[in-house]
């Protein structure tokens, strides 16, 4: 049986083998961040998203603060809290019975138009 050289050129040839594994490494890492951040933008960059329709309600809080409540008519509650300054509640699939605790401290959309300010009850259909 032969004996086995442990010399400069074998140590050499380790390494560069160890940096070649290392270095296919990386590039399976950097290929693989790519097709997340690809699938997580929804596929494809070149693709044009669809614009999402506005809820059929939306309420912003715009005051310091304000209760809302929102219903099914004669049915379940849908929110029934007081939300501060930038809250917001969406909602989709009316009817809905509506109160706000103070009408000037929410901005009202219904189907994407401002609500004219009013009564602090009302329903949208």
């Amino acid at each position: 049986m032969g004996r086995h050289a442990f010399g400069p050129e074998a140590a050499a040839h380790r390494k560069a083998g160890t940096v070649k594994i290392l270095g296919a490494l990386v590039l399976a890492c950097l290929l693989a961040l790519a097709l997340y951040a690809m699938l997580a933008k929804g596929g494809s960059g070149s693709a044009t998203a669809r614009p999402t329709p506005p809820s059929v309600l939306s309420i912003e809080v715009t005051g310091a603060q304000c209760l809302v409540f929102v219903r099914r008519p004669g049915g379940d509650i849908l929110v029934n809290q007081t939300l501060t300054t930038g809250q917001s509640v969406h909602f989709d699939g009316p009817p809905f019975d509506v109160v706000l605790g103070d009408a000037s401290a929410a901005t009202v959309y219904v189907r994407g138009q401002v609500r004219p300010a009013g009564p602090t009850s009302f329903t949208v259909s």
